[in-house]
C-alpha cells in the first residue's frame, strides 16, 4: 500500500470503530419499565435514529452535539426518541401516560447518565482490530476525532485499541464538537499535517463528511448498513468495511478521483 498518499488517517469512533451495547440498553429499559425491550428492537430503531441525529445537527448546528457537564444534548435526545419510535411496536407504548412517556422521563435520562459516565459504545466492529493492525503494520499514522463526553481515552483503552492512535481529539475535552471546523483544525494542528494530506473516515453526512470536506480534508463515508444510501458527495467513496481502507483500495480510488478533478 502507498502510505505516501496521505500523512494521517483520522477516524470517528461511534458507529465506525465502536457500536452501542444494544443488549445493555435494552436490559436497562426493561428494568425501568417492567416490560420487555429487546436488543433487536433497538438495533432496528438505530438506523432511523442515526438519520434523525444527522438532521438535528444539520438544522441546529454543532451546538446541538456539545453536552454541558450533565445536560443531554438535543441531538442525543432526538437519537433516543427515534430509536424507540422506529424500533419498538407502538401497540404497547403509544398510549396516554403509557410507556413512551416513561421512556422520555425515566429511560432516556438513565441512558444518557450511563453514556455520560460509562459509555454505551463498547462493542468493537467485527473488522476493526484486523483493519487497525494492517494500517499500523504498513506505517500509517492514525488519529481520532470524536464527539463524546470526555471519556474516549478510557473507552479505547478498555476495548484494547488506544495504543493504535497517535492523536486523540475528544469534544468533551477540547470544548468544541463536530461539525464545527475548529475541531478538525485542532486535530490537524496536533498532527502537524495540512488538510490535503489528511484522510477522515466518518459515518454522518453533515457531522462528518461535509464538515471534513469543508476544511479541505479527503473523506471516506463509512456506511456499512446503507443508512444514508441517498447521500453522496463528489470524490467521497462509500465504505462498507474498514478493511477496504486498510488494503488501500479506497485510498487509491480517492487519489484517482482527485487527479481527474484537477
Amino acid at each position: 500500500m502507498d502510505t505516501q498518499l496521505y500523512d494521517i488517517i483520522f477516524v470517528d469512533v461511534g458507529h465506525v470503530l465502536c457500536w452501542p451495547d444494544y443488549h445493555g440498553m435494552a436490559n436497562m429499559a426493561t428494568r425501568i419499565l417492567g416490560k420487555p425491550v429487546t436488543q433487536a428492537e433497538l438495533m432496528r430503531g438505530d438506523r432511523m435514529a442515526r438519520r434523525a441525529i444527522n438532521h438535528d445537527v444539520a438544522k441546529n448546528g454543532y451546538a446541538s452535539t456539545m453536552p454541558s457537564t450533565t445536560d443531554m444534548p438535543s441531538s442525543i435526545r432526538t437519537y433516543y426518541r427515534d430509536m424507540v419510535v422506529h424500533g419498538l411496536d407502538t401497540t404497547w407504548y403509544d398510549t396516554p401516560g403509557g410507556a413512551y412517556e416513561r421512556f422520555q422521563t425515566e429511560v432516556f435520562p438513565a441512558w444518557w447518565e450511563y453514556q455520560r459516565t460509562e459509555n454505551w459504545f463498547t462493542v468493537l466492529g467485527l473488522e476493526v482490530e484486523h483493519a487497525l493492525h494492517l494500517l499500523k503494520e504498513v506505517g500509517w499514522r492514525l488519529g481520532i476525532i470524536s464527539n463524546s463526553e470526555g471519556r474516549i481515552h478510557e473507552l479505547l483503552t478498555n476495548v484494547g485499541i488506544r495504543d493504535r492512535f497517535e492523536v486523540l481529539i475528544d469534544s468533551g475535552i477540547v470544548g468544541v464538537a463536530k461539525p464545527d471546523p475548529a475541531i478538525f483544525r485542532l486535530a490537524m494542528g496536533r498532527a502537524g499535517v495540512e488538510p490535503s494530506r489528511c484522510l477522515y473516515v466518518g459515518d454522518q453526512p453533515d457531522v462528518d463528511v461535509k464538515a471534513a470536506l469543508a476544511v479541505g480534508m479527503n473523506v471516506i463515508h463509512y456506511d456499512p448498513q446503507f443508512v444514508f444510501a441517498d447521500f453522496s458527495a463528489d470524490g467521497v467513496p462509500r465504505c462498507t468495511n474498514l478493511l477496504s481502507v486498510a488494503d488501500g483500495s479506497l485510498l487509491r480510488q480517492i487519489a484517482v478521483d482527485a487527479a481527474r478533478r484537477f
